[in-house]
């Protein structure tokens, strides 16, 4: 995603708003129709719900390999935005599900962990191959490594058994309350509409990031490779110790590890807005790989504490309905401030810095809901 806006701009001649809207077609789909994840969970499972994700992310991959038209692109888009719901609901079900409810930090955090290793390793490597061939090398090869992981999937990892509707006995929530039956009872569960604002608030800070990072690397002196490099930094940003981070949260609990995380990304994000330097800029990433990674750990998690469940597959894709609704915020705020820095002189030197100051500020007044989400552990009594 981080090459996709330097791909429309460099590639195919269309400015960083074009880029903004290619992703709007792909997170707008994927927060509305992807909806339609919940339903097919419930009866596929969690497996087989992911592999679908990954058919549609390998053909987009495809398509980006073999077609040089904007327009055509732009209409693969809601194709790619639809499938990639079932990627993120079934990859989050499943972790949830695989992990016992006392290790549930650790699970996640294991699975976090060992999703940062396969973009740290190739992104450098797509990134050099663009810079020594083209986009549509890079995005073929892109195709081949996701179908090789569609493969492997679907031949190693086992198939997980859906549980049977019985009464909330995993939550945080009051246990006399039976299995909700639809999205809106599943929204009265205190603390699930909060979690889905703090992760549409994470996803936003994502969506500034994914498009304007690439762009401002290249645009402060930096070669292709170096958004290979950024995309490597902030896959193992604090990557490899979500396991610790995960771990920790099941015994210190959850809050703690997430307030220090979203000041992590506060930070990282005016960081990396206020300056031009490539090396800075890189290493601001990995303290914003470690806010991105440590919030999909922790929330993953604390989606399983404060749901039954049986509500898994329908609460996974509300969470990513929530990713994809901040994700299309973050690229049009973005998009919008950056293609506008010419026409109003007034802001033109700041029109870069101001989505990631205003992506840290949204972030920061989401943080105070976190004392407003039950949680597992040893805050999981103060919450009101």
């Amino acid at each position: 995603m981080t090459y996709l806006s330097v791909f429309v701009r460099d590639e195919l001649g269309e400015g960083i708003l074009a880029a903004s809207f290619l992703m709007v077609g792909i997170h707008g789909v994927t927060a509305t129709l992807g909806l339609a994840s919940g339903p097919w969970i419930r009866r596929f499972g969690s497996k087989w719900t992911y592999i679908p994700g990954l058919v549609g992310l390998a053909a987009f991959m495809f398509v980006l390999g073999m077609i040089t038209d904007f327009g055509l692109v732009l209409a693969a888009a809601p194709v790619m935005g639809f499938f990639l719901a079932f990627h993120w609901t079934g990859a989050q079900a499943y972790v949830i599900q695989a992990s016992p409810p006392d290790q549930r930090g650790l699970g996640s955090g294991i699975a976090t962990s060992v999703a940062t290793l396969v973009p740290a390793i190739s992104a450098p490597i797509l990134g050099l191959i663009a810079e020594e061939y083209d986009f549509g090398t890079m995005a073929l090869t892109a195709f081949g490594i996701v179908t090789a992981g569609m493969v492997l999937t679907i031949f190693i990892v086992p198939r997980l058994k859906s549980a049977e509707p019985t009464k909330i006995v995993d939550s945080l929530s009051k246990p006399t309350a039976t299995s909700p039956t639809g999205n809106m009872q599943l929204l009265r569960i205190p603390g699930v509409v909060t979690m889905l604002i703090i992760r549409a608030s994470t996803s936003m800070m994502l969506g500034v990031f994914v498009l304007l990072s690439g762009p401002k690397l290249i645009d402060a002196g930096g070669a292709l490779s170096s958004v290979g490099f950024f995309v490597a930094g902030a896959s193992l940003g604090g990557g490899l110790a979500q396991v610790v981070i995960g771990w920790t949260s099941d015994w210190l609990g959850r809050r703690v590890l997430l307030v220090t995380t979203l000041v992590v990304g506060v930070v990282s994000s005016v960081a990396f807005g206020l300056t031009d330097n490539v090396a800075i800029l890189l290493a601001a990433s990995g303290f914003h790989g470690l806010f991105r990674n440590a919030t999909q750990t922790l929330l993953v998690a604390v989606t399983g504490d404060i749901t039954p469940p049986q509500e898994t597959g329908r609460i996974s894709s509300l969470l990513t309905s929530s990713f994809s609704i901040g994700m299309v915020i973050g690229v049009l705020v973005a998009g919008i401030f950056f293609e506008t820095r010419q026409a109003l002189p007034f802001i033109g030197e700041v029109a870069n810095i101001i989505p990631f100051l205003i992506a840290a500020a949204v972030v920061a007044v989401a943080s105070i809901g976190l004392f407003r989400i039950p949680m597992r552990g040893v805050d999981a009594g103060t919450a009101a």
